[in-house]
C-alpha cells in the first residue's frame, strides 16, 4: 500500500468517525451549532447537514472515478470548520470534532487538526493513482484501517492527558 492508498484510508477513517459521532450524539451537536450563535433554520440545517457531507466525502473517496469531488468536499469541510473556528473565537464552546469523540473546545489545536487534514487533503491533489482501495488485500486494508484508528485513539489520549495535566497544575 503506498502513501497515497495510507492517506486515503486515514481521511475516510477520521471523516467516518466524525460523521457517526455527530450523527450519534446529534443533541450535542446541536447545542455546538447554537453556542456557535448560527441563527435558525441554519442550525439545523448544518446540524444534519455537516455529517452527511462527512459521510458523502467517505463514499466519494471510496470510488476512484469521482474522489476528486471527495477531496473537494473535504476543502469546503475544512473551511467551514475554520468559519466555525473563528465564530467561536473569545468563547468557551465545545468543538464536536471528531464528532464529539474527544472533548475539545475550539482554539489552537483546531487549527492545527486543520491544517494536518488540508496537508493530507493536498497529499490526495498532488499525487495520482489508478489503484482503488478495493485492490489491496484484506491484510493491508484492515492494517491501514486500525492504524488510522490507533493514531486517532492516541491523539485522544494525547488531549486527555493534557486536561488532567491542566486540572491537577491548578
Amino acid at each position: 500500500m503506498d502513501l497515497r492508498s495510507l492517506v486515503l484510508v486515514f481521511l475516510i477513517v477520521v471523516f467516518l468517525l466524525s460523521s457517526l459521532g455527530k450523527f450519534l450524539n446529534i443533541k450535542s451537536f446541536r447545542e455546538t451549532m447554537i453556542q456557535l450563535r448560527i441563527p435558525y433554520p441554519w442550525s439545523g440545517i448544518g446540524t444534519i447537514g455537516v455529517p452527511i457531507a462527512e459521510l458523502l466525502a467517505c463514499i466519494l473517496l471510496l470510488i476512484p472515478s469521482i474522489q476528486l469531488y471527495g477531496q473537494l468536499l473535504i476543502l469546503l469541510l475544512l473551511a467551514s470548520f475554520i468559519w466555525a473556528s473563528w465564530r467561536a473565537r473569545g468563547r468557551s464552546v465545545d468543538c464536536n470534532c471528531f464528532g464529539g469523540i474527544v472533548g475539545e473546545q475550539f482554539g489552537r489545536m483546531t487549527y492545527l487538526r486543520i491544517c494536518a487534514i488540508f496537508i493530507l487533503d493536498m497529499v490526495l491533489f498532488l499525487t495520482t493513482s489508478n489503484t482503488a482501495l478495493l485492490e489491496f488485500s484484506l491484510i493491508e486494508m484492515i492494517s491501514a484501517i486500525l492504524t488510522s484508528i490507533g493514531i486517532i485513539v492516541i491523539y485522544s489520549l494525547l488531549v486527555l492527558l493534557q486536561k488532567y495535566n491542566s486540572v491537577h497544575e491548578e
